[in-house]
């Protein structure tokens, strides 16, 4: 077995001072979204990604309320594995998987 070790260059990640969970300064505009807990299309804010800071919800944090939530109001996870995976990746001509 060969075992080579390469020193490398670390980047330096900055440390940011929390700013707290309101995402209004990072607030781009609002459009219609369709929310299957209350079956209709809503006004629904949109945030550009460079203006939140730190501290502002994860994208993420929110995708796994979004879907806590769709459980709680009585989806399957084959219907949210629907809506999540499989319509999207035929939109995109991929396989679901």
């Amino acid at each position: 077995m060969l075992r080579v070790t390469v020193p490398t260059w670390k980047p330096e990640v900055p440390v940011y001072e929390l700013q707290g969970a309101d995402p209004s300064g990072a607030f781009l505009a609002k459009r219609k979204a369709y929310w299957p807990e209350s079956k209709e299309w809503v006004n629904t804010p949109t945030y550009q990604w460079e203006r939140l800071q730190a501290g502002n919800p994860l994208h993420t944090d929110g995708l796994v309320a979004f879907f806590a939530a769709l459980r709680s109001q009585g989806f399957s996870e084959s219907e949210i594995n629907q809506m999540s995976k499989i319509n999207p990746a035929k939109l995109l001509g991929l396989k679901a998987q």
